[in-house]
């Protein structure tokens, strides 16, 4: 063992290189205790020499200095304060800045310097402007980088512009690394733009600027950057290509990032996995692109990897397209993963065998299935339902995962629908110690989940009061939902303002591409709370300027012609009037053209969309405005508002352009786009039924109604009774307002009722349905009003001539059963179907639509 000083110092630096700071540590005590005097020297050796994983061993080093008889001076300082930097603990780093000047030693420039470097990480922008200030009262010079990590510690721009004007009464001049950190900081692509043309070119800032307007889903400015590097002499590079195609993957644009690798190739760019996986994901739901591009890349000298694997299976999952998604798994299980079995798994959606054939699939390739996978095969099971085996699936997932997420359990009992009250409170007790540390999504999902389940608690309204903060605008729109099931009252005003206010406070943060991604939350956050009867006019007001950014730009993403000033289109605050357009036969008419939005006269046998029937009224639209984007869009429902089943006729409103279509969606589900309907149900339905709430779940067919599934919520009025001439069969005329639009809302909540509607072939046995055929060839619901445009748009539509003639074949039960049917098969409906509800004009009946709207402000 050494005795020297000088040969101990570098025998324990090289031990704490080799075997930790503990053993070196051990033998400079067993040196004390042979006599030998430690020195400061031997102590800072220890220091300097930890790794990122021992700082708790630096700081007990350094605070027992004076226990090993060895003066602490400002290396050992600094050294620590290198090793805090190292492991990310900035708190660690700037109190034992601080620590030296209590012990009268004055940090030096590189101190300073690493402190900054180390507070760059979470550090609030305050504490960086004050350590700066330290350094120009010591007038020292930390250096470009030492200011460059001051600015990166501010989180939007005025904060870097303030830690510039300190930088500069420190009479240092800022770098380009100072700009580019500036560049950091910057929110806006505007901003970031502006403060590049006053930069000396630099391919790190261009990048940085590329991607500021890449986040901000700004694809157009990105290219022209990319473009007009060149111009300045600068050499575009791969990362400056991937940081481009970047925006078209955020905004799912596949033909202009197609284009844009085409621009990079005349750059002399060649791409790389990086910029072809990012190619891959922005293919969306074309799954065709994107496994063409995967057969391409052998001519690209590349082999496959497992990002573009797994944006080419999840395209297809996106597509729905199983066959694709399960030949491209395959074809790349060499470098399949988790991920991509995952996604196939979601693509397979009701083919739960081939799902199910996945996972013996990955246990060959060693790949064992994490929690996320097995919920995605319970899904899968759930959907096409088959309750046993999700059942199996769940069990299975609890014995093979040794640690899941708080939410993972009671999603998939809410996922089966599980009634058993003893193992829904058995959940419960398990996840409410774990509420605290639960992360905010998981937060959610478990509210949710226990609210689908029927269970309610006072921990769950005091996790939310706890952490509103942390939740996004997809959690608040899940919380929301949960609290559907709940007692608003008990919740208390105040909790319910704060989750409105929260919701406000995300859609205001929301950029304009965050916008168009969370357009969905914004939508369920607003239906949630226009059902609870408590949805306040800020809330609504901040999300329709929030659902319009994001509608705009992605007309303006699809090229969509501007109508929404051409002839025809409604002014604003002008009441057009009541309109009655003629009952339709056997062709789709359009009754109201207002150019960017269209109401349309379904006939019977013919579906709105989806492919199941010969006659599709989404056709019929394209062929008359076949040159609009949204009209080809199933996702936006080839621009149709809502649907209507295929044996119903009525009236359908269409949206031709995203903007329009956004604006209707959020009259929808704010509850202003007025919808009723004349309905013949089976037997005397009491004239006491006012309304009728219970859930649909679509699990099976036909659709399930009652504890289980989505809200919904069907007003009524029984308007008359009568009896089929021939077999005496009593039937009730209503007249039908509904309050939510789910599939099969209104002949499944009257089955569910017990007065099923007339010739309905999946709510009643097939004798009684032929039966009613005999009188009646289809399904008695008619769609006779649609008011929209906060009531400038007034549409009324009799009933079809089969449906006059069905009801002529009901006798009346009495003289207001008669005045009723006759009232019905008028050419004008609207004052008689009013007249139900005791409302006189469509104002009124918009007053009485918004008597829930909340007069609060945030």
């Amino acid at each position: 063992m050494p005795r020297k000083p000088k040969l101990t110092t570098v025998f324990l630096a090289t031990c704490t290189r080799k075997h930790g700071v503990k053993a070196a540590f051990e033998v400079l005590a067993a040196l004390m205790d042979g006599r030998m005097e430690a020195s400061t020297f031997h102590v800072n050796a220890l220091i300097g020499a930890c790794n990122p994983r021992d700082w708790a061993y630096a700081l007990s080093i350094l605070c027992g200095l004076t226990s090993l008889s060895a003066e602490r001076d400002v290396v050992s300082f600094n050294s620590a304060i290198n090793v805090f930097e190292k492991s990310s603990c900035w708190p660690l780093a700037v109190s034992v800045l601080r620590e030296m000047s209590t012990t009268g030693m004055s940090p030096n420039a590189i101190g300073y310097s690493t402190a900054l470097n180390a507070a760059q990480n979470g550090c609030p922008w305050e504490l960086s402007s004050s350590i700066l200030r330290d350094v120009r009262v010591a007038t020292l010079d930390i250096g470009a980088q030492g200011f460059s990590a001051a600015v990166r510690a501010a989180k939007v721009w005025p904060q870097a512009l303030q830690l510039r004007a300190e930088m500069a009464r420190c009479r240092a001049q800022p770098d380009q690394c100072t700009y580019n950190a500036e560049l950091h900081a910057m929110k806006s692509w505007h901003q970031a733009v502006q403060l590049s043309r006053t930069l000396a070119p630099d391919c790190i800032a261009a990048n940085m600027v590329i991607n500021a307007c890449a986040g901000a889903g700004e694809w157009g400015q990105a290219m022209v950057l990319l473009e007009s590097m060149a111009s300045v002499q600068l050499e575009p590079d791969v990362i400056s290509c991937s940081t481009a195609l970047g925006a078209c993957e955020r905004i799912g644009h596949w033909t202009l990032a197609c284009h844009l690798l085409g621009l990079a190739t005349r750059l002399q760019v060649r791409p790389n996995l990086v910029t072809l996986g990012t190619l891959v994901g922005s293919c969306g739901r074309e799954w065709r692109v994107a496994s063409g591009i995967l057969m391409r890349l052998p001519m690209l000298s590349l082999e496959c990897d497992t990002v573009a694997s797994n944006s080419a299976v999840n395209s297809c999952e996106k597509a729905t397209a199983w066959e694709p998604a399960l030949g491209l798994l395959r074809g790349t299980a060499d470098v399949a993963d988790v991920v991509a079995f995952t996604s196939a798994l979601c693509a397979c959606a009701s083919r739960w065998r081939l799902a199910l054939a996945l996972l013996p699939e990955m246990r060959t390739l060693r790949l064992a299935p994490d929690d996320v996978c097995f919920n995605a095969a319970i899904d899968v099971c759930a959907s096409a339902g088959q309750v046993g085996q999700a059942w199996d699936l769940l069990q299975a997932s609890e014995r093979v995962l040794r640690t899941r997420p708080i939410s993972s359990l009671p999603w998939a009992l809410a996922r089966l629908h599980v009634a058993d009250p003893h193992l829904v409170q058995s959940c419960f007790a398990e996840a409410a110690p774990q509420l605290v540390a639960a992360s905010a999504q998981q937060l959610a999902t478990v509210i949710w989940a226990f609210a689908t389940l029927g269970l309610q608690s006072p921990l769950f309204a005091e996790a939310v009061a706890a952490r509103l903060d942390d939740f996004g605008l997809d959690d608040l729109s899940m919380i929301s939902w949960a609290l559907i099931g709940t007692d608003a009252g008990a919740l208390g005003a105040g909790l319910c303002h704060r989750v409105q206010e929260a919701a406000v406070k995300q859609m205001r943060l929301a950029g304009r591409l965050q916008a168009a991604k969370r357009v969905e939350a914004v939508l369920g956050v607003v239906w949630a709370w226009n059902f609870l009867g408590l949805l306040g006019r800020p809330l609504l007001a901040t999300a329709r300027r929030t659902v319009l950014r994001a509608a705009r730009a992605k007309d303006d993403l699809k090229g969509t012609e501007d109508v929404s000033g051409a002839r025809g289109a409604a002014k604003p605050g002008k009441v057009e009037g009541t309109k009655v357009v003629p009952a339709v036969h056997k062709d789709p008419v359009i009754v109201l053209d207002l150019s960017d939005r269209l109401v349309i006269g379904k006939p019977p046998g013919w579906e709105v969309y989806g492919g199941m029937v010969a006659r599709q009224l989404s056709e019929f639209l394209a062929g008359q405005r076949g040159r609009r984007p949204i009209l080809k869009d199933l996702e936006h429902g080839c621009g149709f508002i809502h649907r209507l089943d295929v044996p119903s006729s009525g009236l359908v409103l269409a949206g031709t352009t995203y903007q329009a279509w956004y604006d209707l969606q959020l009259q929808l589900v704010s509850g202003t786009l007025l919808r009723e309907y004349l309905v013949l149900c089976h037997g005397l339905m009491p004239k006491s039924f006012r309304e009728l709430r219970a859930s649909l779940r679509w699990n099976e067919s036909p659709v399930s109604a009652g504890s289980f599934g989505k809200p919904c919520r069907t007003f009524l009025r029984v308007v008359g009774h009568g009896f089929y001439r021939f077999h005496r069969r009593a039937g009730s005329l209503l007249v039908i307002r509904i309050g939510t639009g789910r599939k099969h809302q209104i002949r499944s909540h009257a089955a569910w009722a017990g007065h099923p509607t007339w010739a309905d072939g999946k709510y009643v046995a097939w004798s009684t349905a032929q039966e009613d055929f005999a009188f009646c060839a289809r399904n008695f619901v008619h769609r006779c009003h649609l008011g929209f445009d906060a009531g400038r748009h007034d549409v009324w539509q009799p009933l079809a001539p089969d449906l006059v003639s069905a009801l002529k074949e009901l006798e009346p039960k009495n003289a207001e059963s008669r005045r009723a049917f006759r009232a019905s098969c008028a050419e004008r409906l609207e004052d008689f179907v009013r007249h139900q509800w005791g409302e006189k004009n469509v104002l009124e009946t918009l007053e009485v639509l918004q008597t829930g709207a909340v007069d609060t402000t945030f």
